[in-house]
């Protein structure tokens, strides 16, 4: 019995010391779980780390470091990670995980398109095109148009005009032109220029923009204004193929509503965002370049011979057009060109985004890895800031008058029979309160939609003024105006 009783004493001490010890190693690992560091070494529960770093004079967020625990298997995968300021001297980077390889191949103008206001000294110019255009409609095809000049720029004359009211086009390997048949500026620009691009990439976008703009100057152009019309920002980058599914779209983060995945029979060629303004688009450039375009020039670009096994070569693209362009203060191209890394963080940081955490609120949600490369990526330039979009309110009180005369004067007229003896300002008046009714509006509802306009436009100024400060805080291109002054 003795000998009993002392073997449940020893196996029972031994319980206590095992809970002890127990006791001990869980209290040491919640020490340990107190830091990040603590929490990746000791396979701590599932935390999510999100550091927020403002760099001075950009207003911009960045999820730098997000690390989860895969479900079941105790190991931490590395979203994102990031070298602080302290690291790096005060510069702020973000870089790719180490088990990813996301490399940018090009990235750049890709189409431009400028809006060119013209006086034209003669009419020689035009005698020129004007003839390729008849010999073009005579022979039913474009014409060479021949031109004294030094500039190695060759066009063919089409047959016929272009929507618009532009009275010739005219294409080249390098160009494409539409030109109005007017002498002198008018309020519609006198010639659109596309540059090719082909153009773009073999010459930087502002020396073939001085190539044609010294072309119609040897025709004998006055150039008044050059304006962008059209902007096409690019970025060619090597993605992991098994990123690239349809799953991406899910992922998505855009102002757009829409949103259209392409497909080639069961193989996805790429994603459109937005019409309109401004949209965007994700294809396969490889793919795109074998199928359609043959532009295989690009693998010089690329410095590549073929695509890795295990890659797809993607193709991200901005597309901007005149009024998203002048909302954003780029109303001339010595505005545009040096702001370009201003625009890409605009449109792929405000605009349109690619997170992880789907089932996530969109603020909540880290900057997938590979987008971030695209984000700090764009000529080289890391953590650009993104332009301050804003449109002008400006009240031309003048202005509205003449046009509101106009109105009424135009409405007074269809409503008489003959041409009167004398029309009188209570004429006007009258037909002011006539033509709200015909409109089927009550007079005495006035006042409140005067109040209501007052309050959009006093909305308005103030959204505009605070636009102006932060542009030129951020030493942005603004083109906003000044408040009236009385």
């Amino acid at each position: 019995m003795k000998t009993q009783t002392s073997i449940k004493q020893v196996s029972r001490q031994r319980q206590i010391r095992k809970h002890d010890q127990t006791l001990e190693r869980r209290a040491s690992a919640n020490e340990r779980t107190e830091t990040p560091e603590g929490a990746r070494r000791s396979g701590a529960p599932a935390q999510t780390q999100q550091i927020k770093v403002r760099r001075k004079g950009q207003a911009q967020k960045a999820a730098l470091e997000v690390c989860v625990l895969l479900p079941g298997t105790g190991k931490q995968d590395t979203i994102s990670r990031a070298v602080t300021e302290d690291e790096k001297g005060g510069q702020v980077s973000i870089s790719p995980p180490v088990n990813h390889h996301f490399k940018i191949l090009l990235s750049g103008i890709d189409s431009l398109y400028l809006a060119i206001s013209v006086d034209w000294k003669n009419s020689d110019f035009f005698e020129l095109l004007d003839k390729s255009k008849t010999v073009a409609k005579e022979y039913g095809c474009d014409c060479p148009l021949f031109t004294s000049t030094d500039q190695d720029i060759s066009f063919m004359v089409c047959p016929q005009g272009s929507k618009g009211g532009y009275t010739w086009v005219a294409h080249g390997k390098e160009y494409a032109l539409k030109v109005g048949n007017a002498i002198t500026a008018g309020s519609r620009p006198s010639v659109m220029v596309e540059i090719r691009s082909e153009t773009l990439w073999r010459f930087s976008p502002s020396e073939a923009s001085k190539r044609i703009v010294a072309f119609l100057e040897s025709q004998g152009a006055r150039i008044i204004t050059v304006k962008p019309s059209r902007l096409d920002l690019c970025m060619d980058l090597l993605l992991p193929e098994k990123l690239w599914t349809e799953k991406l779209i899910h992922t998505v983060v855009t102002r757009s509503a829409e949103r259209v995945p392409y497909y080639n029979r069961h193989t996805l060629t790429g994603f459109s965002f937005g019409k309109g303004d401004i949209s965007a688009r994700l294809y396969d450039k490889a793919l795109e370049i074998a199928q359609k375009s043959k532009k295989f020039w690009f693998y010089d670009l690329w410095k590549i011979t073929e695509v890795p096994d295990g890659f797809r070569l993607i193709r991200v693209e901005f597309q901007l057009r005149r009024t998203i362009l002048k909302n954003l203060g780029l109303d001339t191209l010595d505005a545009t060109y040096p702001a370009l890394e201003h625009i890409w963080a605009y449109c792929s940081q405000e605009w349109l985004s690619f997170r992880s955490f789907p089932n996530r609120e969109h603020h909540r949600r880290p900057v997938s890895p590979w987008w971030a490369v695209v984000q700090n990526s764009f000529l080289g330039i890391e953590q650009p800031a993104p332009l301050i979009r804003a449109k002008a309110i400006a009240a031309d009180q003048k202005r509205i008058a003449q046009q509101a005369y106009g109105f009424f004067t135009t409405l007074l007229a269809l409503r008489l029979d003959s041409t009167p003896e004398q029309i009188t300002a209570p004429d006007l008046l009258d037909e002011f309160l006539n033509s709200t009714i015909f409109a089927g509006k009550d007079p005495r509802l006035m006042t409140d939609e005067v109040a209501k306009k007052v309050l959009k436009l006093y909305r308005g100024r103030d959204n505009q003024q605070a636009a102006r400060q932060l542009r030129k805080e951020m030493d942005f291109p603004c083109n906003l105006p000044k408040e009236d002054e009385p």
